[in-house]
């Protein structure tokens, strides 16, 4: 095991979600932040995102439907975003 690592230590996952994308980026007027445990986040009409940790980006409302992974992501904006038109909520994996 690395020095400073704990594998019983719980990290929480950060995923920045917005409702725009603009050619630079999402648009950070329309962006939400959640940092914490699994969870699905009810995210209607969100455009891109970003997130320090794999998460899932559904159609469905309840973390259901046709869902996409962050890693690998389909369509790639500037500065890291992933574009992930019609989500309707994003499932925050452990």
């Amino acid at each position: 095991m690395r020095q400073g690592s704990n594998p019983l230590v719980r990290r929480d996952t950060t995923v920045t979600y917005c409702g725009t994308v603009l050619s630079s980026g999402c648009e950070s007027n329309t962006c939400q932040t959640y940092t914490g445990a699994p969870t699905c986040l009810r995210t209607p009409n969100v455009a891109c995102a970003i997130s320090t940790s794999n998460v899932l980006f559904c159609r469905g409302v309840a973390c259901d439907g046709d869902c996409t992974p962050f890693i690998p992501c389909r369509l790639q904006g500037s500065n890291g975003v992933c574009v992930v038109p019609q989500t309707q909520s994003i499932l925050v994996l452990s």
